[in-house]
């Protein structure tokens, strides 16, 4: 069996997956922008705290949120269709989220970058899980004999 394919007792319920997606979903066409770009000028502030962070601006945060909000897809779905699907998912579900971003009364700006970053997002959830996969010992299930 190839490495980008799950293998049958790998896949997980798609409970999880759903929901996570709810999740996302909700959290990108929900209209709470405002609060979204409230709370990357809160990190931001956080870190201007420290100079070693003093380089990132609220759009550098806001381009790593999106990368971390697609890594828990990119995963889920590698683990339950395949990497290379699970690619592909992420990067539909990312256009389906920013033409829906077009419509006026959600008050949001749909953005290619997003788009990139969001992939980018599912691209490194997807490795995540085909290297637990290949690692004999991150593979292994804590409760298996």
């Amino acid at each position: 069996m190839s490495p980008l394919t799950p293998h049958s007792e790998d896949r997980p319920s798609f409970l999880p997956v759903l929901a996570y997606a709810l999740f996302v979903g909700a959290l990108a066409l929900g209209p709470i922008g405002w609060l979204l770009n409230r709370f990357t000028v809160w990190i931001y502030v956080i870190l201007l705290n420290y100079k070693r962070w003093q380089f990132l601006s609220p759009e550098l945060i806001g381009v790593a949120l999106n990368f971390l909000l697609f890594i828990p897809i990119g995963f889920m779905l590698s683990r339950r269709v395949g990497a290379v699907r699970a690619i592909w998912l992420a990067l539909a579900a990312s256009i389906c989220i920013e033409i829906v971003q077009f419509i006026p009364a959600l008050g949001r700006e749909p953005s290619l970058g997003d788009i990139v970053t969001n992939t980018l997002g599912g691209m490194m959830g997807a490795a995540m899980a085909l290297i637990r996969r290949a690692d004999p010992i991150l593979g292994k299930s804590s409760h298996t004999p």
